[in-house]
């Protein structure tokens, strides 16, 4: 079972009844450390690669660093989940130089709203401290 509720009480309701022998991955990019919190059992995230070392800094006692990084990156993951995925996501890996090449399935387009507010992220993104993947 994927979690990808943002209603975090119902997914602390789940894991009370389940446990961890459920496996319930979080699917939540906005909630990934509170779920590994309640019990979650890894991830299917937009964000993956960019919240991989949730989990072990979370492990290392350093989860107020991996709670910091997960709100810098609050705006980029409500983007990349604001309209038909994938294509918020092979929108952002573009405007930071990554070709996405093409897709097996037809996507629609994304609005001019969606492309011109996942420019600004980025741009904010990269004004930051937080580092970007790198171009391919």
């Amino acid at each position: 079972m994927k979690a990808s509720s943002t209603d975090l009480y119902h997914f602390d309701q789940i894991m009370q009844r389940v446990g961890p022998s459920l496996g319930a991955p979080s699917g939540q990019d906005t909630l990934f450390l509170q779920q590994l919190a309640s019990g979650m059992v890894g991830d299917v995230l937009i964000s993956a690669g960019r919240m991989s070392e949730g989990p072990a800094q979370v492990q290392a006692g350093k989860a107020d660093e991996s709670l910091a990084l997960q709100r810098r990156l609050g705006r980029l993951m409500d983007g990349l989940s604001a309209e038909e995925s994938p294509g918020p996501l092979r929108h952002a890996l573009e405007l930071i130089g990554t070709d996405t090449g093409g897709s097996a399935l037809m996507t629609p387009p994304l609005s001019d709203a969606l492309k011109q507010r996942l420019a600004r992220v980025v741009a904010a993104l990269r004004d930051s401290s937080v580092t970007l993947p790198e171009a391919a």
